[in-house]
């Protein structure tokens, strides 16, 4: 799906949220300066590693920078410099960085005349990186994070030496500085082997605990790190995402009362960072140690967790376990096997949650975690936008790329009391596919024209349940879509020539639109819970009706012929050119690719056929009474028909399947058969059987 798409409909669903959860900050000014986030990267786990995106504005979202060259400068020895030009939506993409992992890189570009440089960055082993280039914004290197950063969110530390780990510690609830003096850090460093090594630290009358020598040959290059501090007395303890130090200083900060003015989030602490299943040979073969966490990072004591393993021949094995206080389950006897896949699943609040699949290896267990929330069936605390997208395809068929992002408000995930959360297709939908991007969300039993939440939409982030199909239409294309929750935006995406007609239906253009592949994108306004999404395409292509009416043509012309050639006595004559078409159509049948025409083509050929038995039927009378002597010599009788090798002269009629008389002598052929086998044309047989959709007629 192109990246557009979504960032059309991530965009105006971020501003739509911010402005009804957070209605201080809206009300309180304008909406948030995208040159605010000039230059900052971000780390998106839905990235692949060596992945980085930027993304260049010319003011606000709403004016993407198409067209423009960005460069990617990465250090080392020796120095990288890749280049990239932005698409539609003013999104650079730059993969395939792997191999250069923990090297520093730089973006740039030039914006409104303005070259607008990002703070350096470390290349992630855990996450790709997006980042903004907006007009306007400094284009000095940035040395300091500003209030971008979310808390527990690491970055580069300028003029420090590699392996140093600065942190800070914030409490916001009545001191808009909020340092936080005499608190706690602890620094718990996992290494590759599956030891865990803690330091502490106590933060100064600045709010900051620095750390030191978290680099080699102390700590491993790729051991990870998380830290922790108690902040508010009476609080759940802060806690940062898991991340890798690399070959640079870092400084993270946690804070308590954080607010969401800078975009984070309603006014809620971030998600819990999660620890995806790794193989860990600290543990022994057939364990699963499993750390559950609630949505406000606390241990969850007393849950029960299983381990699910499926392989190909449908052996599922279940092998349950049960957190202790400190929220850790130890699962131990889950058989190992090579070509099965594994998860963790867990019920709490009323709703599912599962894990990601893993698999297992002899002679090591596996660690993971696992977050859950206190579950909210009311769809009021449920925002979401929808977005199509109609594109033609052959046989009168059009692909709807149906984008479709919610946003759970509050602190409790969402779940229906009913226990299943469905996005169906519009009636009639064929090929029903759950997108890449929504395979978190989303899974599809096979064949289905829908797809179901694979558990709670958890709170505080866009969750993404986007699927596409196929609709049949005869040149105008009318949707209608009911979505399981009250709509803030709804529109479509066209490429020029189609059209779109719906009621209040608002046009623009993008502002710098790509000459080459025009796009109208279509505002068709808020839909409140229950209301249908409705609207109606024109313009599409259809195929071309030549076949159908070639056909119909065809045997009208055919059965006109048959009645002539009754009324005239004319079977014979009327046989050869009807075996003529035959053969024309079975040319052209295998000389097509086209289904349609195809079928078309083998309609036409059954109706030969029967017009054959007909004449045949009406002959046989004729011939069974009549004395009189054939049209034709004998020899031309017979003509075409293989004689038997080593026949004598004169005995070619008499072969292995003629019809024979009580004398052993073979029976005259009658003239229509003679005829009929002297001009069977090759490759198709005069069977009555029609032949099925598909099948070749030479097969008939």
């Amino acid at each position: 799906m192109n990246g557009h798409r979504r960032g059309w409909v991530a965009a105006g669903l971020c501003a739509l949220v911010l402005a009804a959860v957070v209605p201080g900050v809206a009300s309180a000014g304008p909406a948030i300066d995208p040159r605010r986030m000039s230059g900052i990267p971000r780390p998106d786990p839905a990235l692949s590693a060596g992945t980085v995106t930027v993304r260049c504005l010319l003011g606000g979202f709403d004016a993407p920078a198409v067209g423009v060259e960005v460069t990617l400068e990465i250090d080392g020895a020796p120095k990288v410099t890749r280049t990239a030009e932005t698409d539609a939506a003013g999104r650079a993409t730059f993969e395939g960085l792997a191999d250069l992992v923990g090297r520093k890189a730089v973006a740039r570009a030039t914006l409104g005349g303005v070259e607008v440089t990002s703070r350096p960055f470390s290349l992630r082993a855990d996450a790709g990186t997006r980042l903004l280039l907006v007009a306007g914004a400094s284009g000095a290197s940035h040395a300091r994070p500003d209030k971008i950063p979310a808390p527990g969110e690491p970055f580069d530390l300028e003029g420090r030496p590699a392996g140093t780990l600065v942190v800070g510690t914030l409490d916001l609830r009545k001191d808009a500085r909020g340092r936080a003096e005499g608190r706690t850090v602890t620094v718990r460093i996992r290494h590759p082997d599956g030891r865990e090594t803690v330091r502490t630290g106590v933060s100064d009358a600045e709010g900051r605990a620095t750390f030191e020598g978290l680099a080699p040959p102390d700590v491993p290059e790729d051991a990870t790190i998380v830290v922790e501090a108690q902040i508010a007395e009476d609080g759940p303890p802060q806690r940062s995402q898991p991340f890798r130090m690399g070959a640079t200083a870092k400084a993270l900060y946690l804070a308590e009362g954080f607010e969401a003015a800078e975009g984070h989030g309603a006014g809620r602490r971030p998600t819990p960072p999660v620890e995806p299943p790794r193989l860990d040979p600290g543990l022994p073969e057939g364990v699963v140690r499993v750390e559950v966490r609630d949505g406000e990072g606390r241990p969850v004591p007393g849950l029960s967790v299983s381990v699910f393993k499926k392989d190909r021949a449908g052996n599922d094995v279940e092998v349950r376990g049960r957190t202790g206080d400190d929220g850790v389950a130890r699962v131990e006897g889950v058989p190992v096997q090579e070509d099965a896949l594994y998860f963790v699943g867990a019920v709490y609040g009323g709703g599912p949650y599962q894990s990601g699949f893993f698999r297992m290896e002899e002679g090591r267990g596996v660690r993971l975690g696992l977050v859950v929330y206190e579950t909210t069936s009311d769809p009021a605390v449920v925002r979401s936008a929808v977005q199509f997208e109609v594109l033609p395809r052959e046989n009168d068929m059009a692909q709807v790329v149906q984008v479709y992002q919610v946003f759970v408000d509050g602190d409790r995930a969402f779940w229906p009391e009913g226990g299943r959360l469905r996005i169906e297709a519009p009636e009639g939908a064929r090929s029903v596919t759950v997108l890449p991007s929504a395979g978190r969300f989303l899974e599809q039993p096979e064949d289905a024209p829908f797809a179901d939440a694979a558990g709670p939409i958890p709170p505080g982030e866009i969750a993404d349940l986007s699927i596409a199909y196929l609709l049949p239409h005869d040149g105008t294309l009318d949707v209608s879509w009911t979505p399981p929750f009250g709509v803030l935006e709804a529109s479509v995406v066209l490429r020029d020539p189609l059209t779109l007609e719906a009621p209040n239906v608002e046009k623009t253009t993008p502002s710098h639109p790509d000459p080459q592949r025009p796009v109208g994108l279509y505002k068709l306004g808020q839909r409140p819970p229950g209301a249908d999404v409705h609207f109606v395409v024109g313009g599409l292509p259809t195929r071309p009706k030549v076949w159908r009416t070639i056909a119909w043509s065809g045997a009208s012309l055919l059965l006109l012929g048959v009645v002539l050639g009754i009324a005239r006595g004319r079977r014979r004559d009327l046989r050869l050119e009807l075996l003529a078409q035959r053969e024309a159509l079975a040319r052209r049948y295998l000389a097509t690719d086209d289904p349609h025409e195809r079928r078309e083509i083998l309609v036409m050929i059954d109706r030969i056929a029967r017009t054959l038995d007909e004449l045949d039927a009406a002959a046989q009378p004729a011939r069974a009474t009549s004395d009189e002597p054939p049209d034709r010599p004998g020899g031309a009788r017979d003509e075409g028909r293989a004689a038997p090798q080593d026949a004598p002269v004169g005995e070619a009629a008499t072969t292995a399947g003629a019809p024979q008389d009580a004398s052993g002598r073979a029976l005259e052929a009658a003239p229509d058969e003679a005829a009929a086998a002297s001009e069977q044309p090759s490759g198709v047989d005069a069977s009555t059987e029609t032949p099925e959709a598909g099948d070749s007629p030479a097969e008939g």
